[in-house]
C-alpha cells in the first residue's frame, strides 16, 4: 500500500433502533441487548447503535469497523473511551487517521471538546505551546470535523428562525434567509452562468 493510500477519516454516527431480541444460533446468544464488545453486555434492550467507519482520503475506499449497541445515546465518557480505543487499534493496522467526522450532537461535541482539553492539558504539563488544530492521541494529531450536510442544515434552520449578526472588517453586518432566496432568484434568472444550478 502506498503511504497516501493509508490516510483515512474516522466517521462515527449514532442511529436510533427499534428495540427487539433475536437469537443467534451460531453464537448461541440473544442479540438486542446493550453490547459494547467483548464481555461488556447489559440486560437492557438496545435502542441505539453507534457505528464507526473508516473512509480513504486519497484513495476511494470505506469500511465499517465497529458497532456498539446501547440504551439511549452513548454517554460522553464512554464515547470518548471508545473513540480513543478505535483510534489506537486502527493505528496498529498501519492506517493513519487524519480526522474524525461526526454530526454536532451534544455528546459528540462534548467528546471532541474533552479530547481537545486533554491535548491542551498535556501541552501545559510538558511546558510546550499547543500548536495543534485538533487533538493528539498516541503522538498523532487528529483534526475533528463536523459533517458538512449537518452544518448546512443547522445554518438553514438558524437563518429560518433568526438573523445572523456578525462583524466583517470592523463593519457590523447581518445575514437573513431572505438573502439566500434573493440570490437564488437572481441566479436562476441568469441562463448563461449559473452559480448554483439546483434545478
Amino acid at each position: 500500500m502506498k503511504p497516501l493510500d493509508s490516510y483515512c477519516a474516522l466517521l462515527f454516527h449514532e442511529v436510533a433502533l427499534e428495540p427487539g431480541l433475536q437469537y443467534n444460533r451460531k453464537l448461541d446468544m440473544f442479540e438486542g441487548f446493550e453490547d459494547y464488545g467483548g464481555s461488556e453486555r447489559k440486560a437492557s434492550f438496545a435502542d441505539h447503535a453507534l457505528v464507526f467507519m473508516l473512509r480513504g482520503i486519497c484513495r476511494k475506499w470505506k469500511q465499517p469497523i465497529v458497532f456498539t449497541f446501547c440504551k439511549g445515546t452513548t454517554s460522553t465518557p464512554r464515547l470518548t473511551s471508545l473513540l480513543m480505543d478505535v483510534i489506537l487499534q486502527v493505528k496498529l493496522t498501519g492506517l493513519k487517521i487524519m480526522c474524525t467526522i461526526c454530526d454536532q450532537g451534544a455528546t459528540n461535541q462534548a467528546t471532541i471538546n474533552s479530547l481537545l482539553r486533554e491535548t491542551e492539558q498535556n501541552c501545559i504539563r510538558q511546558s510546550i505551546d499547543n500548536r495543534h488544530f485538533g487533538f493528539v492521541i498516541d503522538g498523532e494529531e487528529i483534526i475533528p470535523l463536523y459533517d458538512f450536510p449537518h452544518l448546512l442544515k443547522g445554518v438553514r434552520n438558524n437563518l429560518l428562525a433568526k438573523d445572523l449578526h456578525f462583524v466583517q472588517d470592523g463593519i457590523e453586518k447581518m445575514a437573513r434567509w431572505r438573502h439566500i432566496e434573493q440570490f437564488y432568484l437572481s441566479d436562476k434568472a441568469d441562463h448563461e452562468l449559473r452559480l448554483c444550478p439546483i434545478d
